[in-house]
């Protein structure tokens, strides 16, 4: 029993260093955030999609869309245009003559899904955009000029009538520049294969913006930020298999 006792005793730390070795290389491996992302499934869709979306303290009409693509049927990655309604006149502006709010923005959108096979599911879309707005008269597209009394600097479209034309006047706009961000949660709803409806709500947070030294109306971030409500279809591929099975599967 001594003897027994002893051996076991002896080859106790060298159990130990056996264990100590292996946990060193094991160790070697760094884990990061994406190690065991696979890709098994890709996706394409484009989204158009309409707005009802605050812009100087009031709600205004937009619209745009999304092309995206998918990985996993869960992430997606790609682009966002919109614009709103042409003849958007917000109260602030219009004291002593009529004004118009005219917004454009383009951005990088990134989305999360939540359960996409299930018929009623979540995602959430986070979109970073840059873009100009301008505040210009509500008659700054129509004015008409005889051609041989104007000069329209390149800046006019003619329409020709013998020895003279009539040119519609294209208003040079004197932008503000900006920036923002915006979250947002969305329900989907699989209506088919290759097509879904949503519907949800995000804010735009501004977070820059650059004034032209002409501008009417010096826009601020808080004339630029806003509750935006939106709706749209999703219409694509959302899910292709890319992985080659297995022998024997």
């Amino acid at each position: 029993m001594a003897l027994i006792a002893a051996f076991f005793i002896l080859i106790h730390p060298n159990l130990n260093a056996q264990d100590t070795e292996n946990v060193t290389v094991n160790s070697d491996t760094t884990k990061t955030l994406f190690s065991n992302l696979k890709f098994n499934t890709l996706g394409l869709y484009i989204a158009p999609e309409v707005q009802f979306s605050q812009l100087a303290g009031e709600f205004t009409g937009m619209r745009g869309g999304s092309l995206m693509a998918i990985i996993n049927k869960k992430f997606a990655f790609g682009a966002t245009v919109t614009t709103n309604q042409r003849n958007f006149t917000p109260i602030d502006f219009n004291v002593n003559q009529a004004l118009r709010l005219q917004y454009r923005s383009v951005g990088a959108r990134a989305e999360y899904t939540f359960a996409p096979h299930k018929l009623v599911h979540i995602s959430i879309p986070l979109t970073l955009g840059y873009g100009h707005a301008s505040v210009d008269s509500t008659n700054a597209f129509i004015h008409l000029y005889d051609r041989d009394k104007v000069d329209f600097n390149g800046h006019s479209v003619f329409v020709g009538f013998g020895s003279k034309s009539i040119g519609y006047r294209m208003h040079r706009f004197n932008t503000t520049r900006f920036a923002f961000v915006q979250p947002a949660i969305h329900l989907d709803l699989n209506i088919f294969r290759y097509g879904k409806l949503f519907v949800g709500a995000g804010y735009r947070i501004n977070i820059y913006h650059a004034d032209s030294n002409t501008s009417l109306v010096n826009l601020t971030n808080a004339h630029l930020s806003g509750l935006t409500i939106q709706t749209g279809v999703k219409l694509g591929i959302f899910g292709v298999n890319i992985r080659k099975k297995q022998e024997g599967e």
